[in-house]
């Protein structure tokens, strides 16, 4: 793709890449290749067969394998200049029903596999549009422009608002996130993207090249498809690496995006060793609740992050971004505080099923996230996790994502994860589950004592 324009909408920058690249793959999964005219003719019959999205204001929900035809069925709603919410095919019956009863979704688009779930789904209100059977490219349609900050995609998230419900995606937030992603990861026309998230991820947004392999299969995926920037959260990058010889090297990529979850300084030490040496890793942090990506953190060949988590960065293009402490004060260098932000697409916003309705942003259109940082002695965010990732132990503030990153920076663990117990004597204490290799437990404890460098450390063996 080309560097997004600012003067145009989310679904004109589509439809002039149509133009401007026909021959090129658009989308590429499980055997199918589609060219960016075939993806443009496959996204116009969906909008033909919709209509107006804006004479409908209800979502329409997307029911398909994560291949090639669900990105046809994304754009096409776009192109109708509908909404729309993913529903994962992994989920249960159950599961789908009640979304579709809370989101009351107009039609539901479909896969000839899960067709006869979406009809049980749609009961008898609802159409039912089976991708493979709409009519070819002769029907034409008038494709419509919706508002800035009219929704554009619902995706299901507890975040801040503690119980899941369906956060709106705004066409003018989304345009703005996937322009901030493309800048800077520097996405070219010749990119190939990795999609891992599935569509009901709010994280499936920013990229456009979709497959999905298990662990064992990803590496062989990347090199017969030359994929070039790949992109998935933490803990799913680890065990990807993990499955890998010592010394396999992945030539083609030379983007990482990690996002999602902290990243620590032993993932950067994966990264080195698996990619190629001019490679670089971008570390991001992302939230529904802002339309996406907030800030990024570029790792290239010889940057030291100088400590156990790997910055986040500075906030991208049209953002602010402050750290609060409990009293609303600003905290200094090096205290942790809550991230709160505000920017013109920030908007935060659920779908009750009828009508958007806003939440959380204060008089001063300031949002605060729950999610924790500090900054650097370079003046770098941290991300530390949520607010409730963190409790106080004998007077003192404890964060679980830190004692995680200390236990990542022993030799041979390769998984951690930390939690907050309650002793029978009502004191709060921290359990953790580690996953080590050449090493015993009884020596993965000693080497966390010794080497950890954390203020829980000592206490950590009762």
């Amino acid at each position: 793709m080309l560097a997004l324009s600012r003067n145009v909408d989310l679904v004109s920058q589509l439809e002039e890449q149509f133009k401007i690249h026909p021959a090129n793959c658009a989308v590429a999964s499980g055997g199918i290749s589609w060219s960016s005219a075939q993806l443009e003719a496959a996204s116009a019959d969906c909008a033909s067969s919709l209509g107006n999205g804006a004479h409908h204001f209800a979502p329409v929900a997307l029911l398909m394998n994560h291949a090639a035809p669900l990105i046809a069925a994304i754009v096409g709603v776009l192109r109708s200049g509908g909404f729309y919410i993913g529903l994962n095919p992994a989920h249960s019956v159950a599961r789908l029903a009640q979304i579709c009863d809370e989101v009351g979704p107009r039609a539901i688009i479909t896969d000839a596999q899960h067709a006869h779930i979406a009809r049980c789904l749609a009961k008898s209100s609802r159409q039912v549009l089976v991708l493979s059977d709409l009519a070819t490219a002769s029907v034409s349609f008038v494709r419509s422009s919706p508002p800035q900050m009219a929704p554009c995609a619902l995706f299901y998230t507890s975040g801040s608002l503690k119980i899941p419900k369906p956060l709106v995606y705004t066409y003018g937030g989304t345009f703005h996130n996937v322009s901030n992603h493309a800048r800077s990861l520097n996405i070219r026309a010749g990119d190939r993207l990795t999609l891992l998230s599935p569509c009901s991820a709010a994280a499936s947004v920013s990229s456009i090249f979709a497959m999905k392999e298990g662990l064992n299969a990803i590496a062989r995926w990347i090199e017969r498809e030359q994929i070039t920037i790949y992109h998935s959260v933490p803990s799913l990058f680890r065990r990807f690496l993990r499955t890998l010889d010592p010394d396999q090297i992945l030539p083609s990529v030379r983007v990482v995006k990690l996002g999602g979850e902290p990243v620590f300084a032993s993932d950067i030490d994966l990264f080195r060793r698996h990619f190629r040496k001019d490679a670089v890793l971008i570390n991001g942090l992302g939230m529904t609740e802002a339309n996406g990506n907030i800030s990024h953190y570029r790792v290239t060949d010889g940057v030291s992050c100088g400590g156990s988590f790997v910055p986040i960065g500075r906030p991208l293009d049209g953002i602010e971004l402050k750290l609060l402490n409990g009293e609303n004060t600003e905290v200094a260098a090096g205290e942790i505080g809550e991230i709160v932000l505000r920017g013109r697409y920030l908007a935060p916003a659920f779908w009750t099923g009828s009508e958007v309705r806003p939440f959380g942003l204060g008089p001063d259109g300031w949002f605060r996230t729950g999610d924790l940082a500090r900054k650097n002695h370079a003046a770098l965010l941290e991300h530390l996790g949520r607010k409730d990732n963190q409790f106080k132990r004998r007077g003192q503030w404890v964060s679980l994502t830190e004692v995680e990153a200390a236990l990542l920076q022993i030799d041979g663990v390769k998984e951690a994860a930390a939690l907050a117990v309650e002793h029978k004597n009502g004191e709060k204490g921290i359990a953790a589950f580690v996953c080590w290799e050449g090493v015993a437990g009884a020596r993965v404890a000693e080497l966390f004592l010794q080497g950890g460098k954390f203020a829980i450390a000592a206490e950590w063996q009762d």
